[in-house]
């Protein structure tokens, strides 16, 4: 019996729910608009995440040089990827099975055709952030999306899938999945005052993209009961 398989997902996606990139530029550069715009797609790229260990379905997506640095443990490079990898797919979105296809590092049109056929051989939907303007709309002209297309696929932006969904309730889901799971992942790094740091960066991070609250960050005493260091 073959496999079943629910989605392809593109490097887009990917580092959106991986890298804090995108949200960091923004920031940096002081431009509330753009970090509006950049906290709406990585809060959308984690819902469509989210909707996958929910739904316990399995993506395919392909290697290529920038998912490869997130997805390397020993990688230095980024380590708020490395928080998520560890804790976020790990342990948070357990349900979601993410299989890296394993041709070759691909880059470019290269990719985008993998993709593409990765898709139409299983005859599933393709996510895809290209071509995902800051107002919202679209570009339908991108290259990915135009290939697909020209195939017969379908390109599903996070944003237009989440447009059926509950995004509150979703949201207060994912929270809530996060304190579940993360004692047992401080438990598991020697119950380290680091650790409990680390996560709370994490949480107040998620607390910004999923709601645009900054509270927690602000305000350390509000951190999660199970972020405070046990009593000795």
């Amino acid at each position: 019996m073959s496999r079943r398989i629910d989605a392809v997902v593109d490097t887009t996606v990917i580092l959106d729910i991986y890298s804090g990139t995108n949200i960091f530029v923004a920031a940096a550069a002081d431009d509330a608009k753009d970090l509006e715009s950049r906290r709406l797609r990585t809060r959308d790229a984690l819902l469509l995440a989210w909707h996958f260990h929910s739904y316990k379905w399995v993506t395919l997506s392909v290697r290529n040089e920038a998912t490869e640095k997130v997805r390397d443990p020993n990688s230095p490079d980024d380590d708020h990827a490395q928080m998520s990898l560890r804790f976020l797919k790990d342990l948070m979105l357990s349900g979601w099975s993410d299989e890296s296809q394993d041709e070759g590092e691909t880059t470019g049109s290269a990719s985008d055709i993998q993709l593409v056929e990765l898709a139409m051989t299983n005859r599933v939907p393709l996510f895809s952030s290209e071509g995902l303007r800051a107002d919202g709309t679209i570009n339908e002209k991108k290259g990915l999306r135009k290939k697909a297309r020209a195939r017969g696929v379908e390109v599903t932006a996070p944003s237009k899938f989440l447009e059926t969904t509950n995004i509150a309730a979703n949201t207060r889901a994912f929270l809530s999945r996060f304190d579940e799971v993360a004692p047992a992942f401080v438990a598991s790094q020697n119950d380290s005052e680091a650790t409990r740091n680390a996560l709370l960066y994490r949480r107040a991070f998620l607390e910004f993209v999923l709601r645009g609250d900054l509270t927690l960050s602000r305000n350390l005493p509000d951190r999660p009961r199970w972020m405070l260091a046990s009593s000795t």
